[in-house]
């Protein structure tokens, strides 16, 4: 028997080394957990997967007596990514944590599983709305605090054993159902949500002293920041806090991620909008809600739209007797889902002058796969290159990819779907060194702001997916 601490609870867990022959649609559901959640990157995940019977001794789950039944999952804080499965065949269970971990996705449904005593996934990026706990009568803990849950709190009616009740620091709304006589006092947390009153006094004073505080005075009310740009030039917005990275698509061109333009934000937060001009392009100003070309910081105590205009430059020529600029030293690289390559596995080599340059790529790729890539998956290599075309002439900035025909190297414009540089790379591939050619003895004077970018994944729609690409050149 061993003690665990959750949310400062002390509960009993129970650890099982002898083999079980629970169902199989048990072994399902815990497979279908492994894999949606990348078993392959947990932090421990000894001895899933394993062979039929050996189950109770998989990392985290626990049976009960007879070891014919899965009736505790205990995964909190152990880099589960993705969201959670189907948990309806698990019937038998009285313990489900995965707690402090990157779930995403909704809550799936708890019907039917009326052994359940305790619910965990506190500190996730769970959305939408928290299931029906219709029928859960042995439920004691129901943790799911610290997430992104939209809607109304279901009804509570039915829960005889309930004790502890945390939903606080989500997107709920809505008035308040009445709580469960068997709350204790202090067990629920209801703030930083946009929850309203029942409009019974009694219901409400009875959440009062389940929270052990006016809970009412502690609700968040958010508002949105919407960024809008126009003008005849291109260039960002970023917002700090995170949460706006807002360009202006050109029609007809791909591009690595999609621009996110309005995000929610808590009553009063003070937002920073920063604007950053493509190569090519200047800021014109503000709108609406600031002036002037600088920072523009933004009191959110309502929903508010916030315009960014940007302007073209003159085109830009560098001058040809300049050397080409090394490059960057470190790496653009972008958040991903399931691991980047490493910071060496990509090198890049100049020569020459912006008249007559060579640039090259290093590609090593027994380094490109992180360890939480599937080791059993071949993969591709992409090449791309953004080009700032309104300084050559064009009205458009534009994506070009490298391809590899026949041991010929050719850019063409970008396409969809995306065109790999090299397909099928095995993942055991080791000590195999690629060189891959950008330009060579090429005048590149026109190109200024160019970025030339390198990404890997089973397939172009999954590499943009989880963002494994990393910027290795500009030409400045």
């Amino acid at each position: 028997m061993r003690l665990i601490v959750i949310g400062g609870l002390f509960l009993l867990g129970w650890a099982s080394t002898a083999r079980a022959a629970i169902p199989a649609s048990e072994r399902q559901a815990l497979l279908d957990l492994y894999t949606s959640t990348n078993g392959k990157g947990w932090t421990n995940s000894t001895s899933w997967n394993g062979a039929e019977g050996t189950e109770c001794t998989w990392y985290g789950v626990t049976c009960d007596g007879t070891q014919g039944h899965v009736d505790a999952i205990d995964l909190q804080q152990n880099n589960l990514v993705g969201t959670l499965p189907s948990l309806g065949a698990l019937t038998a269970m009285v313990h489900f944590e995965t707690g402090a971990n990157q779930l995403s996705g909704s809550i799936p449904s708890l019907s039917g599983m009326t052994a359940l005593t305790h619910f965990g996934v506190r500190g996730n990026l769970l959305s939408g709305s928290i299931p029906s706990l219709s029928g859960l009568t042995a439920l004691v803990v129901f943790s799911v605090h610290d997430n992104q849950l939209t809607g109304n709190i279901p009804s509570l009616d039915g829960l005889t054993s309930l004790q502890i009740f945390y939903v606080d620091n989500n997107q709920l709304t809505g008035p308040v159902p009445a709580p469960p006589t068997t709350l204790a006092a202090g067990g629920a947390r209801l703030c930083g949500n946009d929850l309203v009153s029942s409009g019974d006094a009694g219901i409400d004073a009875a959440w009062t002293t389940a929270t052990g505080i006016d809970w009412l005075a502690c609700q968040a009310t958010a508002a949105v920041l919407t960024v809008k740009i126009d003008g005849t030039g291109f260039g960002d917005i970023a917002s700090d806090p995170t949460g706006i990275s807002c360009y202006n698509p050109i029609p007809g061109y791909a591009y690595f991620a999609a621009p996110d333009c309005s995000e929610t934000y808590a009553s009063g937060a003070s937002v920073t909008l920063t604007a950053t001009p493509a190569a090519g392009s200047t800021f014109a100003g503000w709108g609406t809600e600031c002036t002037g070309t600088g920072p523009c910081t933004v009191s959110m105590d309502k929903a508010k739209t916030v315009s960014a205009k940007f302007e073209s430059d003159q085109p830009i020529v560098g001058d040809p007797t300049k050397p080409v600029a090394q490059p960057p030293v470190v790496q653009t690289s972008y958040l991903v889902t399931d691991g980047a390559m490493a910071d060496d596995a990509a090198k890049a080599n100049v020569e020459g002058t912006l008249g007559k340059a060579t640039v090259t790529v290093q590609l090593d790729l027994s380094k490109v796969l992180p360890a939480s890539f599937a080791a059993d998956t071949s993969y591709n290599v992409y090449v791309a290159a953004l080009v700032p075309g309104r300084q050559i002439g064009s009205d458009v900035d534009a994506w070009f990819v490298k391809t590899k025909t026949a041991d010929v190297d050719t850019w063409r414009e970008l396409a969809s779907p995306i065109a790999s540089y090299l397909q099928n790379v095995a993942s055991g591939s080791v000590d195999q060194q690629i060189l891959i050619e950008i330009v060579s003895d090429t005048d590149i004077t026109t190109l200024i702001g160019t970025e030339v970018y390198i990404g890997y994944g089973t397939s172009d729609t999954e590499m943009l997916e989880a963002r494994r690409y990393r910027g290795v050149f500009i030409v400045e």
